[in-house]
């Protein structure tokens, strides 16, 4: 769409839709992107939380009610896109109570760090997966939620400790990291060997405590916010503070847990995800409570944390031109999207990037007093920045002529991050990278149990189009790639807003920028390519009518009635069969212009034999219709591939608008960078 459109800028900045002439509910790049990647207009459910207290100033977002529909526009304007270009279909999509990139209970199941542990270790005890993932490819280390789980980690430390001895006499290797609820930035983060330490330095819960008359009990917030909130039943709620404690006291303890209230918001009240810690510099003036869980006294609860066991050893990075030598901890982030739940598709970019520990010092744990030094384990971008020890990567603007990353910096491309991995730790990047794209698969394909059509407690559930996420993982020195937490969210971050982890440097804003554009682009890769498109599913309708498929063809139909029956949205899927195996071809085909690569179902048996998954147990992860779809696209994307080799003399058809060398589409292209501060900002220089 063209910015010199009348209709796009209006002056409450509530951009409209130029096909129907009414206010867009959400626009993505208005005054943060070029004009033209692509823009999207969808319901504000998709960030159900906090967000919402400040997005319908700048965007005009409003909720979306049960059962409104919404209207999704993905439109690419540049002529060097053309194959990227969707089909009509895609341009009205009515989804009934669906909402793109929104999956029902998505946050209640994935959404902290403690509900992703669960899921994740939750899945493998279902589908009783041994140690073998954890020997060969990693996945997530354990975690707890605490206080709750406190017996749970004495017996699983009591039990490592136990086999540690037997295996090798060395008692001492295991450490733990402790996340406090609500922090964030490696706030509050404290590492030790062992347990018991952190249990000992568990921080207690405010003692402030606000009784009401009628017994109606909280402990006090201040200067702090709570997340997943809402607006109250009442607007007269927003009124005062008095008013906005008394709305949450009336709900009852089932319905409201913790209440804010600021003048200039109002009232939120409802079952807070996280609440921050006090922190009157950027969350001045909000106040409220949140009442001590079942069985805690008022002002002695505990504070909610997460324990995970940590990785000892991660790959190292040794700082080129630095002297005396110095080898600091990394970590990587990893964009992704799951195109859809039903059926199950995932999706991950090859573009990302890599954080450090601190540049002062090398990397080591041979002592509780080295795991204290926080700095050095804790490779978020903002504890660097506070203490002056950041330093930007060298960018390519600066034009300088060994290229850019090529001396020392605080983060910077996956891609260099590889020749890291390769040249100073010795690992195979191939074989990393199956590692991140398997774990990533077994942690997703677990939560899917839960939020997929037969599982989910939403009925609507059935065909919801899924999530974009990034991942964190670290890798560590045998190559083994482990998943320290997912963000199930849109993870687009525009340049020069501040944001110090995607935004705020060039290397690594480029890298968010490409692989948050090209995850999010496989939402609509399967109805790009129009022709070529076209041509496979009139092959999918000469395959499917083989008799050795008449089986699955008929289980798949009979699964897709079951779930239209169950309210569901169009979701954007082809309604036959042929045209949804030939969507996901079409997936496939045209990821390489988006420089992802296709996990699942691409990786299915690989992942079916890690977990062991066998037909009819309890628990397959490859139920629901799942195993006989992806058998059926492997038997198709064959047969696709026979039919171009005969055609074509191996090539793809004529009408295929992929170009002949599939080279990703460039989301910086025409960006024009330059910052001089972020070369101020360098102390090691060769």
């Amino acid at each position: 769409m063209d910015e010199g459109d009348g209709k796009w800028l209006q002056p409450d900045l509530v951009p409209y839709d130029p096909q129907s002439g009414q206010p867009m509910r959400f626009v993505f790049n208005h005054k943060f992107y070029r004009a033209d990647p692509l823009y999207i207009d969808i319901a504000s459910d998709i960030i159900r939380t906090d967000l919402l207290r400040t997005l319908p100033a700048i965007f005009g977002i409003s909720p979306a009610r049960p059962g409104e529909k919404w209207n999704l526009n993905l439109v690419y304007t540049s002529n060097d896109y053309g194959d990227l270009q969707p089909g009509r279909e895609l341009w009205r999509l009515h989804a009934g109570s669906q909402r793109l990139l929104f999956v029902p209970q998505a946050q209640e199941i994935l959404g902290e760090k403690d509900q992703q542990c669960r899921a994740f270790h939750g899945a493998l005890d279902r589908w009783q997966v041994g140690d073998s993932l954890a020997e060969k490819i990693g996945g997530m280390p354990r975690c707890f939620d605490m206080p709750s789980a406190t017996e749970e980690l004495r017996a699983f430390a009591k039990a490592r400790r136990a086999g540690k001895a037997s295996d090798s006499g060395d008692q001492l290797r295991m450490a733990f990291v402790r996340k406090p609820e609500g922090m964030w930035g490696g706030r509050g983060i404290e590492i030790r060997f062992g347990i018991d330490d952190l249990l000992d330095e568990a921080g207690k819960a405010a003692s402030d405590v606000d009784v009401q008359p009628d017994g109606c009990v909280f402990v006090t917030l201040e200067d702090s916010q709570c997340l997943g909130l809402h607006e109250p039943p009442s607007p007269e709620a927003s009124a005062s503070e008095d008013a906005c404690r008394q709305a949450c006291c009336d709900m009852g303890p089932r319905l409201c847990k913790a209440w804010n209230w600021r003048a200039e918001e109002g009232c939120w009240v409802g079952t807070p995800r996280a609440c921050t810690g006090r922190n009157p510099m950027f969350l001045g003036g909000w106040r409220g409570g949140h009442r001590p869980r079942q069985g805690e006294k008022a002002g002695e609860a505990e504070q909610r944390a997460v324990v995970q066991q940590y990785i000892l050893d991660p790959v190292l990075y040794q700082l080129e031109g630095v002297k005396p030598p110095l080898r600091v901890k990394t970590d990587i982030r990893i964009y992704g999207t799951v195109i859809s739940m039903d059926p199950f598709r995932l999706y991950i970019s090859k573009r990302g990037y890599f954080r450090s520990g601190y540049l002062e010092r090398n990397y080591s744990t041979a002592s509780d007093e080295e795991l204290k030094d926080r700095l050095m384990h804790v490779t978020h971008h903002i504890p660097k920045i506070e203490t002056g020890s950041y330093q930007c990567p060298t960018a390519p603007s600066q034009g300088h002529p060994k290229g850019a990353e090529h001396d020392a910096g605080s983060g910077g491309s996956l891609k260099k991050w590889f020749k890291i991995a390769k040249e100073q730790n010795g690992l195979d990047p191939k074989l990393v990278w199956k590692n991140i794209k398997l774990a990533i698969a077994v942690f997703i394909l677990g939560a899917r149990e839960q939020l997929a059509c037969g599982g989910n407690a939403v009925p609507h559930a059935c065909g919801s189009v899924a999530f974009q996420f990034f991942a964190d993982l670290v890798v560590d020195s045998h190559g083994k790639a482990w998943l320290m937490e997912i963000h199930p969210t849109l993870p687009l971050k525009s340049h020069g807003l501040g944001d110090p982890e995607g935004g705020w440097v060039e290397v690594l804003t480029r890298s968010t920028r490409q692989g948050s554009m090209g995850s999010l682009g496989m939402l609509f890769a399967g109805w790009a390519n129009r022709p070529y498109r076209q041509w496979v599913e009139s092959l999918m309708r000469r395959f499917l009518q083989q008799p050795r498929w008449r089986r699955a063809v008929l289980e798949l139909q009979q699964l897709h009635r079951w779930q239209r029956a169950r309210m569901p949205g169009w979701s954007g899927e082809a309604p036959s069969l042929a045209g949804l195996l030939a969507k996901i071809l079409v997936e496939e085909h045209m990821a390489c212009r988006l420089d992802v690569v296709p996990v699942l179902p691409a990786m299915w048996r690989q992942v079916g034999h890690l977990v062991q998954a066998r037909p009819g147990k309890d628990g397959d992860p490859f139920g629901q219709g799942l195993r006989p779809l992806y058998r059926l696209v492997e038997a198709a994307r064959r047969f696709v591939r026979r039919a171009a080799a005969e055609g074509s003399h191996g090539r793809s058809p004529v009408s295929d608008l992929r170009p002949k060398k599939c080279v990703p589409v460039d989301f910086n292209a025409g960006t024009v960078w330059e910052q001089p501060w972020e070369r101020d900002s360098r102390r090691f220089k060769l």
